[in-house]
C-alpha cells in the first residue's frame, strides 16, 4: 500500500506484493543500506530495531531485461507518517514480514480435490465411450443370429461357413457406426473387465463433502454458507451464519486498522489544512505528537452490510426487544445500532427521510377524510 498526495487529494496506489522484491545485480541500494545500518530482506529496508524503513518496488520497462528497482520510504521525511507499508492476512512467524495468504493451508489440498473431480468425471465419460464388447469363447462361430433370421426371411438362406473373428469386425464397425461409440473385438478366450463405478462416482459425494467441510473449517468458512445451500433446521442454519458474521466482523476489524484508517487520518488531515474541516487542536496535536488529541478525532468505525437473515421477522422482533419496552425500558442497544443490524441503512438517514414523507403524506390522507366525512 502506498499513499500519495496528488493535487490536494489523497491518492491509493496498491502494489502486488511479488513485485517487492529484494534488488539483484544492484550493489547500490545495498550499500545505501547497510551504511545506515539496516539490512534488506525479501525486498523489505529494515531498521536495527526491524521496523519498515522502505521497500523496493520491481518495475518493467522497455530495454530492460532484469527491470529497475523504485525505492519507497515507508515514512515521510518531514512528517513521519506512514505512507506505505505491507498489508497481509497474517504472518507465519515474527520475522515473517512477507505474511501469508489465507488460502495458504488448504492450496495443496483444493488442488488434489480438483485432481480427483477431474479423475472421477474423466472415468465415467470414458465408460460412456466404451459400452460394447464383442466377446468370442472357444466355439463362437461369429454368427450374427439377427442376420440368418433376415436371410431367411428373403429366402437367401446360406449355411456355407462364416469366419467368426471377421463377422466380429463387421459387427463391431455397424454398432460404431450406428452408435457413435467404440466398440472392441476381442479375440477368443479374451475378456475386459471394466472398473466398477462403485469406487468412484457413487462414492464421490461422501468424499468430496467430507474434505470439502475440512478445508471450509480451515479458513473459518462454515460449509453451508461457503456452498450457499442450508438443508439444516432454523437453528443450525442460524449458528452456522453467526458464526461466520463473527469471523467476518474479525477480519473486517484488522482491514480496518490496516487499510482505512490510515488513508482516513492522511484524508483528515489535509482537510484541516485545507480549512475544509473544522477541528480545533488538531493539527497542535500533529505537530506535538499527542496520541490522544490525534485518536480522539481520528477515531472512526468503517461498516459494511451483515449476513442476511433467514427468517426477517425473527431477527426484527429480537432487535426490537434488545431495544427495550414499556415494561422492560432499559434498551440494550441504540437505535443506530438496531438499524445496523438490520441491513437498513443510517438510522439518521432513514429518520430524516420519514420525517419528510409523513409531511407530504398528511396532506393527501386529510383530504382522503374529508371526503369520507362527506359522504
Amino acid at each position: 500500500m502506498i499513499l500519495r498526495v496528488e493535487d490536494g487529494e489523497v491518492n491509493v496506489q496498491i502494489i502486488d506484493g511479488q513485485q517487492v522484491q529484494t534488488p539483484i545485480l544492484n550493489d547500490k541500494f545495498h550499500k545505501e543500506a547497510t551504511s545506515k545500518g539496516n539490512i534488506i530482506n525479501h525486498g523489505i529496508e529494515k531498521d536495527k530495531r526491524g521496523r519498515h524503513v522502505a521497500y523496493y518496488v520491481k518495475t518493467f520497462k522497455p530495454g530492460s531485461f532484469l527491470g529497475e528497482y523504485v525505492r519507497i520510504e515507508a515514512y515521510g521525511k518531514k512528517t513521519g507518517r506512514k505512507m506505505a507499508w505491507m498489508m497481509y492476512f497474517d504472518k507465519h512467524r515474527i520475522d515473517h514480514d512477507r505474511g501469508i495468504g489465507g488460502l495458504t493451508s488448504i492450496l495443496e489440498k483444493i488442488e488434489k480435490l480438483d485432481r480427483y473431480t477431474e479423475a472421477t468425471v474423466g472415468s465415467a465419460e470414458e465408460r460412456a465411450k466404451l459400452p460394447f464388447f464383442i466377446e468370442h469363447d472357444e466355439h463362437s462361430t461369429g454368427e450374427n443370429p439377427m442376420a440368418g433370421r433376415l436371410k431367411k426371411a428373403l429366402g437367401k438362406d446360406d449355411d456355407s461357413a462364416v469366419d467368426s473373428y471377421s463377422e466380429g469386425e463387421n459387427k463391431a464397425k455397424l454398432i460404431q457406426n450406428t452408435t457413435s461409440k467404440m466398440v472392441f473385438n476381442l479375440p477368443r478366450g479374451a475378456k475386459i473387465s471394466a472398473p466398477n463405478a462403485n469406487t468412484s462416482e457413487i462414492n464421490y459425494p461422501e468424499f468430496w463433502k467430507a474434505v470439502f467441510q475440512s478445508l471450509a473449517a480451515a479458513v473459518d468458512v462454515p460449509p453451508e454458507v461457503a456452498l450457499q445451500v442450508y438443508n439444516s433446521n432454523y437453528s443450525a442454519s442460524r449458528a452456522a451464519i453467526n458464526g461466520w458474521q463473527h469471523s467476518i466482523n474479525v477480519q473486517r476489524q484488522k482491514l480496518t486498522e490496516d487499510f482505512y484508517q490510515p488513508i482516513f487520518e492522511l484524508w483528515l488531515e489535509l482537510k484541516v489544512l485545507k480549512s475544509k474541516v473544522n477541528a480545533p487542536g488538531y493539527l497542535q496535536a500533529i505537530r506535538e505528537h499527542k496520541t490522544e488529541g490525534l485518536a480522539a478525532y481520528a477515531n472512526c468505525r468503517f461498516t459494511g452490510s451483515n449476513m442476511p437473515h433467514i427468517d426477517p421477522k425473527k431477527e426484527v422482533d429480537a432487535i426490537r426487544r434488545m431495544l427495550g419496552s414499556e415494561l422492560d425500558h432499559v434498551p440494550l442497544i441504540n437505535l443506530e445500532q438496531a438499524v445496523e443490524k438490520l441491513n437498513s441503512g443510517d438510522w439518521s438517514e432513514n429518520h430524516n427521510k420519514y420525517k419528510k414523507e409523513k409531511k407530504s403524506i398528511e396532506p393527501v390522507a386529510n383530504v382522503a377524510v374529508k371526503n369520507e366525512n362527506r359522504k
